[in-house]
């Protein structure tokens, strides 16, 4: 059974999300923006499990059908996860998608699992529908590694439910 921790300094972590959340959203202004996108999952590293909150803004589609996309995430346990990096979709005329994204980023492990290195990189595909003309519902899978370039590389894999809306 998933539980939400309650002891004294898991909620540290979310300083530095609020950080890259406040600068995900800073640059709304600045770049038109596809989408605006909030995440909750379960989030298993050998064998433990978190509840995770993720927070992804998607830019409008650039070359190649693929977006610019920045994400930030925080764990029960206090793990916080930013980055950057590519997304695609592919829509159907019925309002069916299915997308994915690879974003290196910074991983900082509060009381959450050694994830080996800092640097982790996150690939996510997801499948949804499209509600009404500006938001999506989605369920998708997620992995995070470290690449091998740490001595130990856990990786860790989620499964989430994602609520997203248009910024236009």
């Amino acid at each position: 059974m998933l539980r939400i921790s309650s002891r004294p300094g898991r909620l540290s972590g979310f300083r530095p999300l609020a950080i890259a959340v406040s600068t995900i959203l800073a640059f709304s202004n600045t770049a038109p923006a596809q989408e605006l996108a909030f995440s909750l999952g379960v989030r298993e590293t050998d064998g433990n499990r978190d509840a995770e909150l993720y927070v992804r803004r998607m830019e409008d589609e650039r070359a190649l059908g693929l977006s610019l996309v920045y994400g930030a995430a925080i764990t029960d346990a206090g793990a916080v996860w930013a980055g950057v990096g590519l997304a695609g979709r592919i829509e159907t005329s019925s309002g069916w998608f299915v997308g994915g994204s690879f974003m290196p980023g910074a991983y900082s492990r509060g009381d959450g699992p050694d994830l080996g290195h800092t640097l982790q990189f996150r690939t996510d595909v997801e499948a949804g529908i499209q509600l009404g003309s500006s938001s999506q519902i989605s369920i998708g899978l997620d992995h995070t590694s470290n690449g091998g370039l740490g001595d130990a590389n856990p990786g860790s894999n989620s499964i989430f439910l994602r609520y997203s809306v248009g910024l236009r």
